[in-house]
């Protein structure tokens, strides 16, 4: 499939899915949503945070960026700190939180988020 055939079908499955604020995708856990985020997934659209969610490749790292910003001016930020600089509800945010911290971005430090010493 060419290039510009994969971004296509890529944008068309995230039609698909609709979409909420802040670039995650629906509830993926039943088909056919589960599929087309899992072809999201591989092509580099969307980024698994957890069991049954994605959020757009984009919208993630712009959470990410603004994660990490908060963390380094504060030394470490509680999840309602981070929660007021991203505009998300924990639903939403503790997953994010949850895949820094398996990414390596950030460690857990007590009821606070830190940097991981890069």
């Amino acid at each position: 499939m060419a290039h510009g055939h994969c971004e296509q079908a890529s944008g068309d499955a995230l039609v698909l899915l609709g979409g909420e604020p802040g670039g995650l995708l629906p509830n993926v856990s039943e088909a056919p949503a589960a599929e087309i985020a899992e072809f999201l997934g591989r092509e580099g659209t969307a980024i698994r945070v957890g069991k049954d969610r994605y959020y757009t490749r984009v919208h993630l790292e712009e959470a990410v960026g603004k994660v990490l910003a908060e963390v380094q001016a504060r030394g470490k930020a509680t999840p309602s700190e981070l929660r007021s600089a991203l505009g998300l509800t924990r639903k939403y945010l503790i997953p994010i939180l949850e895949w820094m911290d398996a990414q390596g971005l950030t460690v857990r430090d007590g009821d606070a988020r830190r940097a991981t010493p890069v």
